[in-house]
């Protein structure tokens, strides 16, 4: 990768609530590209066959996700309480 490269690079930010943010080289939102990663995972799971409520989602700082089932499909709430990972 070039110097060229990186000044025309948009920035992905993993955020510990399972949300994206995306922005440009001057830090402008770019809203339409933000997506919730957490939830991409989930429905990787429910095509796999799997349900997501039987799974504990344990966030990059530790603290736990919880996934449950709605109308529309799967919300997603943080518990703020870290777990130690086994």
């Amino acid at each position: 990768m070039t110097s060229q490269d990186l000044e025309i690079m948009k920035h992905v930010f993993f955020l510990r609530s399972g949300l994206t943010a995306v922005t440009d080289d001057d830090g402008k939102h770019i809203g339409n590209l933000q997506t919730s990663w957490l939830m991409l995972f989930v429905n990787q799971l429910v095509a796999q066959g799997e349900d997501p409520e039987q799974f504990r989602f344990t966030m990059p700082d530790g603290t736990v996700a919880r996934v449950f089932k709605t109308e529309a499909g799967y919300g997603s709430c943080v518990v703020c309480e870290k777990q130690s990972v086994h």
